[in-house]
């Protein structure tokens, strides 16, 4: 399927768009493709994006030699632009800078393969500006909730290893110093596990009124068996990357969760400021940025970092011009101004 897609536009996003690669990271390409018409008539298009690349399964560790792809089709690129999905944005002012990452040896044949005609780029490109330059809402973008996600996440995903990584200690050792007759549940042990896990997670009664231990979205109870909770544990741990991991050990911070949070506030805040986005990051920002990736940077700092550029961000946002027809126009008449326009554009790719 992949292989008879029409793509329009391919170009490497994450960490080589933004100027944070290294040495080990693998490759990104986003492309935005033009289903065929008559599938669109029949109902049979894809509706959603397309993934592929040359990982054999999901779970197999990305390497420097990794290329994941992600298609999507150009309709759905376009209503999640007007959406104000992070993904979208970033492709368009991409797009329209004309400044595409360099790809290494085998990504570049993997793209030659996809036979783009630079036609049909000028076209796409040509699509993009009128987004930014006409459709596009500052006050409405998913920058600002995306952001705040992700710097919840930087702390939460850490907190929850860290919880996880107790429970499976204090089961380890509850096993060990108890007959292994597999009938034990941590009812029996209740105390000694609250005592080991401490503030590190939540405590609670479900409607049995039988005591629960929460750790994300996992529920321990005292009548489970130990050796099924043990094993139970090991199988969450397992799922958790290895960053993750180092993460419980750094107190909280979860460094590339945190990049990704600063990194996209900073986004916003240069779209408010500028009225672009540039990539890649350059001067300061770049600096800070790869420093908070590296976990160089301690968690109470990248709070204050984060806290500094997201009242910019309010500042600016009390600054923005209203006068957009996004603004003026009931949501339901906006978006029909937008998708009459965008179907007479569509129609541009649609020539026969």
């Amino acid at each position: 399927m992949t292989r008879n897609l029409k793509h329009l536009f391919c170009i490497a996003t994450g960490s080589h768009l933004f100027g944070l690669a290294t040495p080990t990271s693998d490759v990104d390409l986003k492309t935005i493709y033009l289903p065929e018409y008559d599938s669109l008539l029949l109902g049979t298009a894809a509706p959603q994006n397309i993934r592929w690349g040359t990982k054999e399964s999901a779970t197999q560790i990305s390497t420097a030699d990794t290329i994941e792809v992600e298609s999507y089709p150009i309709q759905k690129f376009i209503s999640d632009f007007y959406s104000g999905q992070v993904y979208a944005i970033e492709i368009a002012f991409a797009a329209v800078s004309g400044n595409y990452p360099v790809l290494n040896e085998e990504a570049t044949c993997m793209v030659s393969k996809m036979k783009i005609n630079p036609c049909c780029t000028a076209m796409f490109v040509a699509l993009c500006k009128i987004l930014i330059d006409k459709h596009l809402c500052l006050k409405e973008l998913g920058l600002i909730d995306f952001a705040q996600k992700q710097s919840k996440n930087y702390r939460a995903k850490a907190n929850n290893v860290l919880g996880f990584q107790l429970m499976y200690e204090v089961l380890s050792k509850v096993k060990e110093g108890s007959p292994s007759n597999g009938k034990l549940m941590l009812g029996d042990f209740w105390n000694q596990i609250c005592e080991h896990l401490g503030g590190n997670v939540k405590y609670s009664h479900d409607p049995r009124n039988i005591p629960t231990i929460i750790i994300g979205d996992k529920v321990y109870n005292g009548r489970e068996q130990v050796n099924a909770a043990h094993e139970r544990t090991h199988d969450i741990l397992e799922k958790f990357s290895k960053r993750t991991r180092a993460a419980a050990d750094k107190k909280g911070l979860d460094p590339k969760a945190a990049s990704h949070a600063l990194r996209i506030m900073m986004e916003m805040r240069n779209l408010l400021r500028d009225g672009k986005i540039t990539f890649p990051f350059i001067g300061e920002d770049l600096k800070t940025l790869k420093a908070i990736k590296a976990g160089e940077v301690p968690l109470d700092d990248v709070d204050a970092i984060t806290e500094k550029i997201g009242d910019e961000i309010a500042e600016l946002l009390e600054k923005v011009d209203q006068d957009h027809y996004r603004y003026t126009l009931h949501a339901e008449e906006a978006r029909v101004v937008f998708d009459k326009e965008m179907v007479c554009l569509l129609k541009k790719f649609y020539p026969h």
